[in-house]
């Protein structure tokens, strides 16, 4: 009787041990919950701001991009403007050294 007792004894503690194991796991487990949800709302901010400042990005550079055909067209203007001019000496210079 004395050894049923302590076997029985040894069993309840492990019965303990195992709940005391199961209630950690459980905790630990609503622990990596929480910590995923965190992190999905980290990730979720994250791409919320990348897709704003994706935006105001190309939004920017669709500026740049006008303001450097502006620059372009007047740097062509002023090349077409010294061709014509060149043209034009060389024409000059040509009839006057067939003259």
């Amino acid at each position: 009787m004395k050894e049923d007792s302590e076997r029985i004894g040894r069993i309840e503690m492990r019965v303990e041990a195992l709940q005391d194991g199961q209630a950690k796991l459980e905790k630990g487990q609503q622990n990596l919950e929480q910590r995923f949800e965190r992190l999905s709302d980290d990730v979720t901010f994250v791409i919320q701001t990348l897709d704003r400042h994706h935006e105001e990005m190309k939004r920017y550079f669709g500026i740049l991009i006008e303001q450097f055909r502006g620059e372009m067209e007047a740097h062509g203007e002023g090349y077409r403007a010294n061709r014509d001019r060149l043209d034009d000496h060389e024409e000059r210079i040509e009839n006057l050294e067939a003259s």
